[in-house]
């Protein structure tokens, strides 16, 4: 008599479920008569073949819950990745929400010859001019939180999977992040410099720039004095502007006299006493009324408020105020 193939195959089925049936059966009956001796190990191991196929089953069994673990937590750290960044998104968000209401109020506060104050004593009107130029400014700064807020978190997603970075890396990375974002986004001028200065316990250095050479060696120390636009900067714990506050222009090696005007920001969580551990300048040269115009706007709406935010992000992903704490006994040691 000749035997089909798929008989033999729902023969093995079968006897394999029946198997299984009986290996289930027998572990509840222990559960309730622990001393009853019965063994479900001769149902297979009087046939090869029929052994093969048990162990074959209980393998694939095991192989299939074990993938199903891995699945799921695959699934939680994606659930984890879209929560935050839907708290990013959401922050975003309110950053661009803000600067529209704040244009909208200039708006306003100009046509009824609005005058605000700048650091240090100074009453700047609103000009006609300045006035014009809001609504580019205030689209820069958007694109410059756009931009920087995605370049933050390919940063943040490589951090998150484990690759291992040194802490000077990423604070250097998270910086010149800023620093190019704002010159290519929110200046958009190829002669601009931004740069990030750090106090070294006897003078300000650079640890963070980008301009044309993108030379951090190429940027002189300013030393630490009272007098000092940085010191000034930390002293009213607000951004003081060149062309505004000339009294406070060291020109150290004539270095300044490049720059046609400049704006250094001092950010509050980072100053001890009048000195700030940490600085963000941005130089022009291209002496164009608009740049100049930007400059004091910037200094108008309290931009180190909005880099403070990113540099919150960098403090948690590589220490920024411990980095700073040991940066400033670097020169002393």
């Amino acid at each position: 008599m000749k035997v089909e193939y798929t008989h033999v195959v729902m023969l093995f089925t079968a006897l394999i479920t029946c198997a299984l049936w009986l290996n289930r059966f027998i572990s509840t009956l222990r559960k309730k008569c622990p001393d009853l001796p019965i063994d479900i190990s001769y149902l297979v191991s009087t046939d090869s073949k029929l052994s093969e196929l048990y162990d074959s089953y209980i393998e694939s069994q095991k192989s299939a819950a074990s993938k199903e673990v891995e699945f799921k937590k695959r699934e939680e750290n994606i659930k984890e990745t879209q929560k935050k960044l839907e708290v990013k998104e959401k922050a975003l968000s309110e950053q661009e929400s803000k600067v529209l209401t704040e244009r909208t109020e200039l708006n306003e506060q100009a046509k009824s010859g609005f005058v605000f104050e700048l650091p240090y004593k100074k009453n700047i009107p609103l000009s006609e001019s300045l006035l014009e130029s809001l609504p580019t400014y205030f689209e820069h700064v958007i694109n410059f939180l756009n931009s920087t807020g995605a370049q933050f978190e390919l940063i943040s997603n490589q951090i998150e999977s484990g690759e291992a970075m040194p802490q000077e890396v990423v604070i250097n990375t998270g910086l010149s992040i800023i620093a190019r974002t704002i010159r290519g986004d929110l200046i958009q001028d190829s002669s601009a410099r931004v740069m990030f200065r750090a106090y070294n316990g006897t003078c300000f250095e650079a640890i963070a720039v980008d301009s044309r050479s993108r030379n951090e060696e190429n940027v002189s120390k300013i030393p630490q004095s009272k007098e000092s636009m940085i010191t000034q900067a930390g002293k009213y714990k607000r951004s003081l502007v060149k062309s505004i506050n000339p009294e406070f222009d060291l020109c150290i090696n004539k270095s300044s006299e490049r720059w046609s005007d400049y704006i250094t920001f001092p950010f509050e969580q980072y100053i001890e006493g009048d000195i700030p551990l940490l600085t963000m300048n941005i130089s022009v040269k291209n002496p164009d009324k608009n740049l100049t115009n930007y400059l004091k706007f910037l200094s108008m709406i309290r931009f180190e408020l909005v880099i403070d935010e990113f540099l919150e992000v960098v403090d948690e992903a590589g220490d920024l105020k411990s980095y700073l704490q040991q940066f400033k006994v670097k020169e002393v040691a």
